[in-house]
């Protein structure tokens, strides 16, 4: 029973600090609908500008979430 709390406690303090981190971070602002629309053009531009780099990294996110998701 007291492994329980435990791992409910730890639960709580890793996902209270996320919360805390992303506001923080002002990441709801940059990851919001309006945030990606104002990056859109210098996103757009860093691709062209480095499409091998792009590439590699589409791939790499793609193969993570892929291997997380199972």
């Amino acid at each position: 029973m007291a492994r329980k709390w435990w791992v409910t406690g730890l639960f709580l303090t890793v996902l209270t600090g996320a919360i805390v981190t992303f506001h923080l971070l002002e990441l709801d602002e940059t990851l919001s609908l309006d945030g990606l629309k104002r990056y859109q053009v210098m996103l757009s531009d860093y691709v062209d500008a480095h499409p091998l780099f792009t590439a590699v990294m589409f791939f790499s996110i793609y193969v993570l979430a892929t291997a997380v998701s199972f």
